[in-house]
């Protein structure tokens, strides 16, 4: 496919009808949220250089399958900077428990292990950002 599209480039170009094509290289080594679970969580957040978002959803949540792009494109642009995890709480109630989760889906800022700032609800990239900023 990318060959296609180089060549689709090399001959818009040659006849001079432009078009812009943006390629966005498949990266496999870009950071993705890790799963979290009751067995991992502490740990995780315990042993973890960097601040960790955690994302409190579950499957059936709407809202939380609206911010997943979201946190994905954020772990892999601030990787190395922040950790992003995701507890789903149907399987792991008794880490939301633990944090008083009530609704979902719940963004907890974790920084050496503890709570330190939460959101609730499907937050835009931008407001993700001014979150997570205000912190790191």
């Amino acid at each position: 496919m990318p060959k296609q599209l180089n060549q689709l480039l090399k001959e818009r170009l040659q006849t001079k009808k432009t078009c812009f094509i943006s390629i966005h290289p498949h990266n496999k080594n870009m950071s993705k949220p890790i799963e979290l679970t009751d067995e991992n969580l502490e740990e995780t957040l315990s042993s973890s250089s960097v601040p960790v978002l955690v994302d409190y959803w579950a499957e059936w949540c709407g809202p939380c399958k609206m911010v997943a792009p979201v946190l994905e494109e954020l772990a892999a642009e601030l990787d190395g900077k922040l950790t992003i995890g995701k507890v789903d709480v149907d399987s792991n109630r008794d880490s939301a428990a633990k944090q008083n989760v009530m609704s979902i889906p719940t963004l907890i800022l974790f920084k050496d292990g503890q709570a330190i700032d939460q959101r609730i609800g499907a937050l835009t990239k931008n407001q993700l950002q001014e979150f997570i900023n205000e912190h790191i």
